[in-house]
């Protein structure tokens, strides 16, 4: 499943039987012809909540790039 948060912030989500694992990503759609998605995190964890300090690093990875 794919989400998406305020400012672009993109969310891919996997649950297994007793985990949910979740991959950060935004769109760069800086090149004419390409865009490209840039992954900048992930983690693995029990309930369905996605922590906020979890979103504020994506941000800041974003920044950097």
């Amino acid at each position: 499943m794919v989400q998406t948060f305020k400012d672009e912030i993109w969310e891919f989500r996997e649950r297994d039987s007793s985990k949910f694992y979740r991959i950060f990503a935004f769109w760069d759609s800086t090149l004419d012809k390409q865009t490209l998605i840039v992954g900048t995190h992930g983690l693995d964890k029990k309930t369905n909540k996605t922590p906020s300090h979890e979103i504020e690093s994506q941000k800041k990875h974003e920044q950097i790039f």
